[in-house]
């Protein structure tokens, strides 16, 4: 095998040059090794074969951990969060001028129902929501991500701001509490 003519070896460095002078530090670096690793030997080339073994093993990892530990239905953590207390804060609820909309979940809000907005809680779970100023209580279905204000827990429908006596004031300290079906 003889070896490439001279202009074809100018050309080539003039390409590596230019290659490399646009590339910042850290892949100048990667480009050199790259470059080192093709210029030995085939049985002394660092990152090989090994490299392509460590990407695959790496790439099965990840794509059997999720059938290592199946998530849970949205039931199942409902029944592993029944009771669970979720904080206290304050509360607010949503105008009749949302009524009509769709929320996060694709239901359309309606001012009627007795649902509300959470951060967290998964759509569908019940939360027992109890005005802390007068003792009055609601059960309210999460179809909604929210409040986005800063220092609010949850935003009710006005059906349950009226329930527990908020839809006057609009806001009161309220203490949540996760509930079974």
């Amino acid at each position: 095998m003889s070896a490439p003519p001279a202009n074809v070896q100018r050309i080539a460095r003039f390409a590596a040059r230019l290659v490399s002078a646009h590339l910042s530090r850290p892949a100048r670096r990667r480009y050199a090794a790259a470059k080192d690793r093709e210029s030995r030997p085939p049985n002394e080339r660092v990152g090989g074969q090994s490299m392509q073994l460590r990407t695959w093993i790496a790439l099965a990892l990840c794509l059997s951990a999720p059938l290592a530990a199946p998530p849970l239905l949205a039931g199942e953590a409902r029944k592993l969060d029944q009771g669970r207390n979720l904080g206290t804060g304050i509360a607010s609820y949503y105008g009749n001028e949302f009524s009509g909309r769709r929320t996060a979940n694709g239901e359309t809000y309606r001012s009627t129902g007795l649902t509300a907005a959470h951060r967290t809680a998964p759509f569908g779970s019940r939360i027992k929501v109890r005005n802390l100023d007068n003792g009055r209580a609601v059960v309210v279905r999460i179809n909604d991500r929210g409040p986005w204000t800063r220092g609010r827990i949850i935003d009710l429908s006005f059906a349950a701001a009226k329930a527990i006596g908020l839809h006057r004031s609009g806001t009161a300290r309220v203490s949540l509490t996760m509930v079974s079906d």
